[in-house]
């Protein structure tokens, strides 16, 4: 193997201790969804291993030439086969059958049986907190994640660190944002990035046409700007006029940060 300095470490240095755990990482820099999974991977085994946990990985490359695998290496702390040890990488392959990148394997180091081959579903649904990734620990992980999230949501209370609101047409009011909440039956609140993102330029409209055939007294709505109002165009303020709105800022920011616990995917 080599490090992301280029130098040889052997297969044998692997740790095979009870509880050790080695990852094997189906990657190569030309695939998007690979130089997306890589940085998350790496904050995610600086943590385990800062944890004092027996944990390596490999990365196993599909990279079209020498310089590039060396580069992209290069942006990784674990480890690695040869570019040219052909051999080993269709073996590694051929075993865990990898049709699609990125694939993260994840085995038992002292028996060599798989834990899973979802490693990257699973790494970045439970970070480091998963380590040593079973069945059980993963188990624990789900009712520990509830447990937060129930805990989150009790604290959130009546949403009173939602308010003030302004609206979308005139940024100048300010509005309450128990008027919002008490005046309808379920209130949606709605994290938005601007024209150019298509959840929020597709989305949104859909969503007012619903408030719009129920009734607001039905469903109320609140936009929260993950964005400064500039990124909306003049098309798309129209539609949402005088829809209620956090101001964009530092209580936007707030108020993702509070819901990341309930739901860590906003975006």
């Amino acid at each position: 193997l080599l490090n992301n300095s280029g130098a040889e470490i052997k297969t044998s240095e692997l740790s095979c201790k009870k509880g050790s755990v080695i990852g094997l990482y189906f990657s190569a820099h030309w695939c998007p969804p690979c130089r997306a999974f890589t940085p998350k991977l790496a904050t995610v085994y600086d943590e385990i291993k800062k944890a004092g946990h027996d944990f390596e990985v490999v990365f196993v490359s599909s990279d079209r030439s020498e310089k590039d695998f060396k580069s992209y290496h290069g942006e990784m702390p674990w480890l690695a086969i040869p570019h040219d040890n052909e051999e080993e990488k269709d073996a590694c392959s051929e075993k865990y059958s990898i049709t699609g990148l990125p694939t993260f394997v994840l085995v038992d180091g002292e028996t060599g049986e798989t834990i899973t081959t979802d490693g990257r579903d699973v790494v970045g649904e439970f970070g480091a907190a998963g380590f040593p990734f079973t069945d059980a620990r993963l188990e624990e992980c789900k009712k520990e994640k509830e447990a937060k999230k129930s805990k989150a949501l009790a604290e959130m209370g009546p949403l009173s660190f939602i308010g003030p609101l302004t609206k979308v047409s005139d940024i100048e009011i300010e509005m309450s944002a128990q008027d919002v909440l008490s005046s309808s039956e379920t209130v949606a609140l709605a994290f938005m990035a601007g024209s150019n993102d298509r959840g929020t330029s597709v989305v949104l409209p859909k969503l007012l046409d619903c408030q719009s055939t129920l009734g607001k007294d039905k469903l109320g709505v609140i936009l929260i700007p993950l964005v400064k109002m500039e990124s909306f165009g003049e098309d798309l303020k129209k539609k949402l006029g005088d829809t209620a709105m956090v101001k964009p800022g530092e209580k936007a920011d707030e108020i993702v940060k509070k819901f990341e616990v309930v739901s860590s995917d906003i975006e």
